[in-house]
């Protein structure tokens, strides 16, 4: 299987620094730190697409940020999002809805990936939020499109700790065998690809965690996923104080950016583990 890191950005530099890293793939996405991000604007990835027209790129589908619950109209607002991108040839899209119980939303993501075809489609972190990941691993291996599942092993704050880690490795094992026993029920197959279901390791993965997520995962996984971000302080001008702030996080002064190097570096772990594994 090819190694693939996909590498999370909402800005051309940040794309650059990724791509300068060694990433494979893209997700796109606005807002990316503020509370896991938005659907990007179209002329962002349009310029990405100029710049990087050999990189595959994923675009987030997110109306607002916020829970995962969506309105009539926001859907409305998402389908006519994945039009616009899938008129442009991205790749693929990122998605995901649930209902306020914290199941996943069948009917409503099954309309997004319906929409999306035939690029590819991610289930992402809102996964991380459900009620019950194993019946939510059964509910998207039955939407026709889906192919992919970001997780970092229904962790939200303890990310990689053993006790994720070890849900991770269960929902790697049991996502084939779900996708196909849902593609034998069905009249379709769960995705584009056959019966293949992927789980793409996500959220808090850098140079210190790769490794502790390879150990567990590595023989069965593929696909990783990571920003390699952080805030960059570039402005020295202060207006209103010390306490002013336009956002909940408090980075007025500041900008978002990927590091080439905690990309490069996640990548150097991961192939050199790989090589390990077939030595």
């Amino acid at each position: 299987m090819d190694l693939v890191l996909e590498v999370c950005v909402d800005s051309l530099e940040s794309a650059a620094a990724a791509v300068e890293g060694g990433a494979h793939r893209l997700e796109i996405c606005g807002n990316l730190p503020i509370f896991g991000g938005t659907t990007p604007s179209i002329g962002l990835v349009k310029l990405i697409q100029q710049h990087f027209p050999y990189i595959p790129l994923m675009v987030m589908i997110r109306p607002r940020v916020g829970d995962f619950v969506f309105s009539a109209e926001e859907f409305k607002t998402m389908l006519e999002d994945i039009s616009a991108f899938r008129t442009l040839g991205v790749y693929g899209i990122v998605v995901g809805a649930l209902l306020p119980d914290g199941s996943v939303d069948r009917e409503g993501c099954g309309r997004l990936a319906a929409a999306s075809s035939p690029m590819q489609v991610t289930f992402h972190r809102a996964f991380d939020l459900t009620a019950d990941p194993n019946q939510a691993l059964k509910d998207i291996a039955g939407i026709p499109g889906v192919t992919r599942i970001l997780t970092s092993g229904h962790a939200t704050p303890r990310v990689y700790e053993p006790e994720s880690l070890e849900q991770l490795h269960k929902l790697v094992v049991s996502a084939t065998t779900t996708a196909l026993s849902t593609s034998q029920q069905n009249k379709g197959p769960p995705n584009i690809t056959g019966a293949t279901l992927r789980i793409v390791p996500g959220s808090g993965i850098n140079p210190q965690t790769i490794g502790r997520v390879f150990s567990v995962v590595g023989e069965l996984v593929d696909e990783y996923h990571m920003s390699g971000g952080s805030w960059i302080n570039r402005s020295t001008h202060i207006n209103g104080g010390e306490e002013f702030q336009m956002g909940p996080r408090g980075h007025e002064r500041a900008v978002w950016k990927t590091d080439a190097n905690r990309v490069r570096d996640v990548l150097r772990t991961l192939l050199q583990m790989r090589r390990g594994l077939n030595a």
